[in-house]
């Protein structure tokens, strides 16, 4: 709200201009360009695990806001 600084990155930044609450959680990309774009970017290449934890955070994340009472919009 507000002072919000998320972009909610590349992909849906056209959201926020159209006014879209959007949320940026930063993870550790240390190895994200290893095969991002590239013929080896397949689905074998993700750590379940990491995928899960990644998941955990996310629904913990739109489960608090979901929950709340605050108007994200304004």
């Amino acid at each position: 709200m507000g002072d919000n600084t998320a972009s909610g990155g590349p992909d849906i930044s056209v959201l926020k201009a159209q006014g879209v609450p959007v949320v940026s959680l930063q993870q550790d990309g240390t190895d994200y360009f290893d095969y991002h774009h590239t013929p080896n970017d397949t689905l074998d290449k993700i750590d379940p695990a990491k995928l899960q934890k990644n998941l955990q955070v996310w629904l913990t994340t739109i489960t608090t806001i979901a929950n709340s009472q605050i108007d994200l919009r304004k």
